[in-house]
């Protein structure tokens, strides 16, 4: 099994291809982790792997504070310094 990777100028993985799905990954501007975007391909498709994407949201500190899934989504509270 082979994996690729894809990187931008600034070392920030864009992507991750393999035999079964390509994942993509989206930043804002201050290098957070927006989103990750499975699809699958052909040979995934067979083996049941499915297409969906994973959102984070974060607050004006940048602190992560949700995850969201298809499934539904994690919330995260930080507790005041």
């Amino acid at each position: 099994r082979s994996t690729f990777l894809e990187r931008d100028p600034i070392g920030r993985l864009l992507a991750k291809l393999n035999d079964d799905a390509r994942q993509d990954y989206e930043y804002d501007d201050g290098d957070r982790l927006l989103s990750i975007q499975r699809k699958q391909t052909d040979i995934g498709r067979k083996l049941g792997v499915t297409a969906e994407k994973l959102e984070f949201t974060y607050d004006l500190l940048g602190r992560l504070v949700k995850e969201t899934t298809p499934q539904g989504a994690l919330t995260y509270d930080y507790d005041p310094l």
